[in-house]
């Protein structure tokens, strides 16, 4: 039997579901579901999710019918409108500081034909060693697509690290006066890397975590 637009309202209530936009709905209304000014929206955690998920869904008839919108995950990453959001920590040891020039660090692995990553966020989190760094660039971390030839997304001078005597948060900025645009080819399906410019850290013995944000996108092409 045909549930009516007050048994879903009933059924959302019952489990727990946050339902936002229009209360209630036209009875009489044959396009329930398709009208702008006729459908809300419902927050709730799925019966077969596995990583304590939020769901984003409109409220359409039946509910199993609906459209996702978006949804969260467990830690906080954000998909939605065939963009996902991640954000990732990844530890540095003083032998990756001091070695970025000649073997750059994998950030993030090439995701699969047609996915572009697009880094929106890089902070580098310093944890002072006993032994300060020497060396360093004003280009000395960078955060390119593919490999050093590819987008420049972020850029740290590590010179400021080389002069830190205690640990210290260094936000990454857009860029390195690089290139900030490529081909299909060189930037699709192409992982994400951190590598050094130049002259390398040396001494300390410092680490350090970077925290990066990224979105995956469908790359349409």
């Amino acid at each position: 039997m045909a549930r009516n637009n007050a048994d879903i309202e009933r059924t959302a209530t019952r489990v727990k579901q946050l339902v936002v936009g229009p209360s209630r709905f036209a009875k009489d209304s044959p396009d329930f579901g398709t009208r702008p000014d006729r459908v809300g929206a419902i927050i709730y955690v799925p019966p077969s999710s596995t990583k304590n998920a939020l769901e984003i869904r409109t409220l359409t008839q039946p509910l199993s019918s609906s459209v996702l919108l978006a949804s969260i995950d467990q830690l906080g990453n954000v998909t939605g409108s065939g963009v996902k959001e991640v954000i990732v920590s990844i530890p540095l040891t003083a032998a990756n500081l001091k070695a970025l020039v000649g073997t750059p660090i994998t950030l993030v692995a090439a995701l699969g034909a047609n996915t572009f990553i697009e880094v929106f966020s890089a902070v580098l989190f310093y944890v002072f060693g006993t032994v300060q760094y020497t060396g360093g660039h004003t280009n000395g971390f960078n955060v390119f697509v593919k490999n050093s030839a590819g987008m420049a997304m972020f850029s740290l001078d590590s010179t400021q690290i080389a002069s830190a005597t205690g640990s210290k948060v260094f936000p990454l900025v857009p860029g390195n006066g690089g290139g900030l645009s490529d081909t299909n080819a060189n930037a699709v399906n192409q992982g994400i890397i951190l590598q050094g410019a130049t002259t390398d850290l040396a001494t300390g013995d410092g680490t350090a975590f970077l925290h990066i944000g990224y979105r995956i996108h469908a790359s349409n092409a």
